[in-house]
């Protein structure tokens, strides 16, 4: 992963946008100050928070980089480049049957890879 804000980005937008989209079915709007709820202020940042995002985007990037090549570029090219399944396919000389079975499978390796390095409750 080389561009592990970017996928954080992306992952900010989508959060946004879902919560956005549920609070439109439930017939809510947002308007004036509703919006300051979505984007944090820079300021209320801390230097911990910072250390530890930085933490983070280092641990995914090891962690994306350890997958087997082809969930690796799957995983790339739709949380970075922000490709569809259908663009991926293309791309790649693939099915999109195959790009899905690929970005399945990074996603059950990478949460395996997280658990296995997450403390138990007997930890804590």
């Amino acid at each position: 992963m080389d561009y592990p804000m970017a996928y954080l980005a992306r992952m900010a937008y989508a959060a946004s946008y879902d919560y956005v989209w549920a609070r439109r079915r439930k017939g809510e709007v947002l308007v004036g100050d509703d919006w300051d709820q979505l984007v944090p202020e820079i300021h209320e940042r801390s230097t911990e928070d910072i250390v530890a995002e930085s933490f983070l985007n280092e641990e995914l990037l090891l962690k994306v980089k350890s997958l087997p090549l082809r969930q690796r570029e799957v995983i790339t090219l739709i949380y970075m480049a922000g490709l569809s399944y259908e663009a991926v396919a293309e791309r790649c000389g693939m099915t999109v049957a195959t790009v899905r079975r690929y970005h399945s499978r990074a996603l059950y390796t990478l949460r395996e890879l997280y658990e296995a390095v997450a403390p138990t409750a007997e930890e804590v």
